[in-house]
């Protein structure tokens, strides 16, 4: 296992990361993405933090950055490669919610377009959050009712959800998803992956000395 020089990548798959002390809130797993970061950024072992999702980072003063990242190892990669997603549906003059064109869906393959000459990070962090839904891609799966059409997307998940799982798929990076909220795990489920957490945190924790 490599123990120094880590590149690693953080990504709630959802929603965005929030650095900003005013919009940090428990409730919807924000400040779990921080502290996370933040511990990541004070580990010797780490040579590099993808932020692999839209965030607030570039909006921060000089002072505010440094204050989270002192050793200056955070990537924004959304910022320095310019990465778009798709816009979302828009409200019409006529009041109806028109769908993006099929240009602007694509662009959820941006990410990884801009990204694939790059060494990719050692493994990434991923947290489930508000637009990880079942369907996270638009257009490559047949609908449930109508198998001749393809399952569209909420806007959110177009969004914030559809570049990041391309990215995973495409550059094959190994990966722990990390479920703050019981609500996303199935009943039935929630002991073995609850147990499965307790078991990665304590790997993190007695390997890495993150905390």
């Amino acid at each position: 296992m490599k123990t120094e020089n880590i590149r690693v990548a953080i990504f709630p798959i959802g929603s965005a990361l929030k650095f900003s002390k005013e919009k940090i809130k428990r409730s919807d797993g924000s400040s779990e993405y921080f502290k996370l970061i933040y511990g990541l950024a004070r580990n010797a072992s780490i040579s590099e933090i993808w932020l692999v999702q839209r965030s607030d980072w570039k909006k921060l003063t000089s002072d505010e950055k440094i204050a989270i990242d002192p050793r200056g190892i955070i990537r924004d990669i959304y910022t320095e490669f310019n990465v778009t997603v798709p816009p979302g549906r828009r409200q019409g003059d006529d009041g109806v919610l028109h769908s993006y064109t099929s240009e602007e869906q694509d662009r959820y393959k941006i990410l990884w377009d801009r990204v694939k000459h790059l060494e990719q990070p050692d493994f990434g962090l991923g947290f489930a959050s508000q637009g990880l839904t079942m369907v996270n891609i638009p257009g490559i799966i047949p609908g449930i009712k109508d198998p001749t059409k393809m399952a569209s997307v909420l806007d959110m998940t177009a969004i914030y959800s559809a570049p990041v799982v391309h990215w995973i798929n495409m550059s094959k990076i190994p990966w722990f998803m990390i479920m703050t909220d019981p609500r996303y795990i199935k009943p039935k489920l929630q002991g073995s992956l609850e147990s499965a957490l307790d078991r990665f945190y304590n790997m993190v924790i007695n390997s890495m000395k993150i905390f």
